[in-house]
């Protein structure tokens, strides 16, 4: 299964990495949006389930210096959706969120630094899977 036309939503604080990866991940056909926090990546998860055109992954940073993180993030995104499928990224490979992520209700985990090929393999293998399920 391909990228083209998947509904991302990548929560980062660093604006720069937010900026990096929308660029190539729309280059790979991804519609990407971006959230610096999990307030905001909540208010946009909320809004494209409403409007009926969900994201089909979110991209969760661990640790947000200003507002809620992904652990505290994605409980609040099972609220508005329990389907929902998230991965989690951390600059910080000892957090125990590293080797347990399932425990979190995660379907992935990815350590930064990474690579767009390694977000993008990762992206493709959490879209498909439950991809016959239909979703919501």
């Amino acid at each position: 299964m391909g990228a083209a036309g998947h509904r991302v939503l990548f929560m980062d604080d660093d604006e720069g990495i937010c900026d990096i990866v929308s660029v190539f991940l729309r280059s790979l056909g991804y519609r990407v949006e971006v959230a610096k926090d999990g307030g905001r990546a909540i208010e946009q998860y909320r809004k494209a389930v409403q409007e009926g055109d969900p994201f089909r992954v979110v991209v969760l940073d661990l640790s947000v210096k200003a507002g809620m993180g992904g652990i505290e993030t994605l409980q609040e995104l099972k609220a508005v959706d329990p389907g929902v499928k998230a991965i989690i990224t951390t600059g910080f490979t000892g957090d125990p969120i590293c080797s347990s992520y399932r425990e979190y209700g995660f379907i992935a985990a990815l350590p930064k630094p990474f690579e767009i090929r390694e977000l993008d393999g990762v992206l493709r293998e959490t879209i498909s899977q439950g991809s016959d399920q239909g979703g919501m």
